[in-house]
């Protein structure tokens, strides 16, 4: 790889594509990027697998969930289930890249849900197969910082509907966007700065994760879009819909994951490669963009942003970032995996050790304040 020069861009330095020469990159946008991704799509949106790399999902064994609402969820006929329909789906709380999510009531327990489904030109095989294959991952994921799965059908015209508790809360994004908004009220009450936030908030994301990794499955898109803040301090990991079962890898290969926070293995797009450990690297890119407020890759197009991953240079932080959590911020988006902490644990040791370090400082510093006065 040769390279020639590099522009600053916030807290870190981006090559320009011009003067950059790495064959075997070369050879994976040609062969495997370029043919497969449209270009326009979004730097901080989800890149998930094609169609042919979703093994068959089986869908004869799952009950048949009666729905009731307006607007219907899939088919024309999904809404005429009559008064006595178990679910009642009511307003649309947000959609994605393969479905939307309602707000219901399970009216047999009398408690709010959330129901995910397949709309319209959205219910294909790839989309039906991704959505059956993130209930089923997230289902046997029994952890206090997953969102519980209550059940998986189908409706009446076949197509599949996860149904999911509730959360009333606010996305880590929006925090990080919004230094007003009113969350922010509760959290600060909680700790004593924006920054500690933060690193409670990575705490409890890593909690999940060492949940996952012991049971098999890498989240492979963590991003601060999908850590979730509920109302009263709860912590939720979510969208495990490109998550990767290490007990059943696919063969195809595909570049899977969110550009912006990328491992340099997932740009390789081979399952192979992807570990435990490309969990850590992007738990260094969310504590990258809790420091500074951008997520690790930059670039003009989506190769550039790419190519950043692929490169994955060592990120230039600003010396006002405290030293331990630079130095893990660091560590975690190494372009060698086993040159990472080696595990989930081990990152998150390193942040208790900062918040003891810093407690311990804090204590000093009143300590000497007091023995002045």
């Amino acid at each position: 790889m040769r390279v020639s020069s590099a522009r600053r861009v916030g807290a870190y330095f981006v090559a320009p594509m011009a003067d950059v020469v790495d064959e075997r990159f070369e050879a994976l946008w040609a062969t495997l990027c370029a043919p497969t991704l449209d270009g326009a799509i979004a730097h901080d949106a989800t890149i998930r697998p094609p169609s042919d790399a979703e093994p068959p999902s089986p869908t004869a064994d799952l009950p048949l969930l009666s729905l009731r609402q307006e607007p219907r969820p899939s088919a024309p006929d999904a809404g005429q289930r009559g008064a006595d329909g178990e679910l009642v789906v009511r307003e649309l709380l947000g959609q994605g890249g393969m479905g939307k999510v309602y707000a219901g009531l399970q009216r047999s327990l009398g408690r709010s849900v959330a129901v995910k489904v397949l709309e319209g030109m959205k219910a294909n095989d790839r989309t039906r197969a991704a959505l059956l294959h993130e209930a089923r991952v997230t289902g046997r994921l029994e952890h206090p910082n997953i969102v519980p799965v209550h059940v998986l059908g189908v409706d009446e015209a076949g197509q599949p509907v996860m149904v999911m508790k509730r959360i009333e809360g606010v996305s880590w994004r929006r925090l990080l966007q919004d230094a007003t908004h009113a969350a922010w009220g509760r959290l600060l009450s909680r700790h004593r700065d924006r920054l500690e936030a933060h690193v409670e908030i990575l705490l409890r994301v890593c909690d999940a994760l060492e949940y996952a990794h012991a049971r098999g499955v890498v989240h492979r898109d963590l991003k601060p879009d999908n850590v979730m803040l509920g109302a009263f301090g709860e912590v939720y990991l979510l969208d495990w819909g490109v998550a990767l079962d290490t007990h059943a890898r696919p063969t195809e290969r595909a570049v899977v994951g969110t550009p912006a926070y990328m491992a340099p293995e997932m740009v390789d797009g081979d399952p192979a490669n992807v570990s435990p450990a490309t969990d850590v690297y992007l738990l260094g890119s969310s504590l990258h963009e809790a420091l500074t407020g951008r997520p690790p890759h930059a670039g003009a197009t989506l190769r550039d942003v790419l190519f950043a991953a692929w490169n994955s240079a060592p990120p230039a932080l600003d010396a006002s970032i405290p030293g331990e959590l630079a130095a893990l911020c660091k560590a975690a988006l190494t372009r060698a995996p086993d040159e990472r902490p080696h595990t989930v644990e081990a990152f998150r040791e390193r942040l208790l050790a900062w918040e003891g370090h810093r407690a311990s400082m804090a204590l000093s510093a009143a300590a000497g304040r007091e023995l002045a006065a």
